[in-house]
């Protein structure tokens, strides 16, 4: 695939947000061109007149009118993209900050505004002890926004009187304080935390952070995942990028304590990697590169087939554009019945389809045993 329609592949995940967007101009040898915001979508309007399109064509039209060079920009709340393009396929993209757009009353919500939202913000290093955006965190900052925004159906389903949310690998636990602070200050509901990780670093950070912001419903602890202290309550398991089975390992647990959520943004994935059998794929998996590939695609497949087998409903979204990094996939499971004999089949026989032993149901029923179900 080239750059430049990787690129383009990457501007239509962008326009997907509607509500984010706020002009794109194109300027080819062959003339100017510009979407519009319509009521429903967009509209492309060119020498030939306007015309209404899907997000599926304008990747198909920009590369078409970007194959003998120019350039396109993208303008959304905040933030600005422009993709160059030369006649020798060179391709150069370019982000920058904007002046935030104001929204209308009833447009999208803001999850973290930079005044109420202004100390945490602070503490994660976002903003300037003034309050304003530090220079290149605008993107950052919409990631959280976006986080956040992908999180908030799923908790105001969460009933019961106290949420727990269990963070495992939790790192320095930047997106855990800004949901801490959407849950118990914007929803007004009471939640605790308990973040842990192996790293001592990253959890003293954690610490100093949450000792900064006064956050008393939160603890941090080193450690690994399977010497979680069984008396801890289990709302919402949150894992996000956890290295290759260290994913699995906070899924099991999830399971194994009939979490009502679990919310996992995987990393590097290599376990399955290894064991491919590619029978009559081979000529698609001989690149290591597309072997590669080939395996994260299998890994959060089964890990969605596995988690529908337990009795949770599954969804997989892209968290942000693969623009931004490739370790861009979201998964979240509800709670939302029984075992599944069908969906524990199908994930058997993509098992041995593909000749492969995934780690997680291993670790679900160890992760069982210690601390029932």
């Amino acid at each position: 695939m080239s750059k430049l329609k990787l690129v383009c592949l990457g501007l239509a995940e962008r326009l997907g947000r509607l509500e984010d967007f706020v002009s794109l101009k194109l300027t080819a040898p062959d003339g100017e061109a510009r979407l519009e915001r319509e009521d429903a979508g967009y509209a492309w309007v060119d020498a030939a007149g306007s015309r209404a399109v899907a997000v599926a064509e304008v990747p198909g039209m920009i590369e078409a009118a970007l194959a003998k060079g120019g350039q396109v920009e993208l303008v959304e709340r905040g933030a600005a993209v422009t993709i160059e393009a030369s006649p020798c396929g060179d391709v150069k993209v370019r982000y920058a900050d904007t002046a935030a757009t104001p929204r209308a009353p009833g447009e999208r919500q803001v999850y973290l505004p930079l005044d109420s939202a202004g100390p945490l913000l602070k503490a994660i290093g976002l903003t300037t002890a003034a309050g304003a955006l530090r220079t290149g965190s605008r993107r950052k900052y919409n990631q959280v926004e976006h986080f956040i925004e992908l999180l908030d159906g799923l908790l105001r389903r969460l009933g019961g009187d106290n949420l727990h949310i269990l963070d495992a690998g939790c790192g320095a636990a930047y997106l855990t304080f800004a949901l801490n602070y959407y849950i118990r200050d914007r929803l007004k509901r009471p939640c605790t935390f308990t973040g842990i990780d192996l790293d001592v670093g990253v959890i003293a950070r954690a610490q100093a952070i949450q000792a900064e912001l006064g956050y008393r419903n939160m603890e941090f602890r080193q450690g690994a995942i399977a010497n979680l202290d069984p008396a801890v309550p289990v709302t919402l398991v949150v894992s996000l990028h956890a290295c290759d089975t260290a994913t699995d390992e906070a899924l099991a647990l999830g399971v194994a304590r009939r979490a009502r959520a679990i919310v996992a943004v995987p990393c590097c994935q290599h376990e399955l990697r290894r064991q491919v059998a590619p029978g009559d794929l081979a000529d698609l998996l001989r690149h290591p590169l597309l072997a590669a590939r080939f395996a994260d695609l299998l890994t959060d497949a089964l890990r969605a087939l596995y988690l529908e087998s337990q009795g949770y409903r599954v969804s997989l979204v892209e968290y942000v554009s693969p623009l931004d990094t490739p370790k861009n996939l979201m998964l979240r499971a509800e709670l939302a019945g029984g075992p599944s004999g069908r969906r524990a089949e199908a994930f058997t026989a993509l098992c041995r389809r593909f000749g492969v032993q995934p780690a997680l149901p291993g670790l679900a029923e160890a992760a069982k045993a210690r601390w029932g179900n």
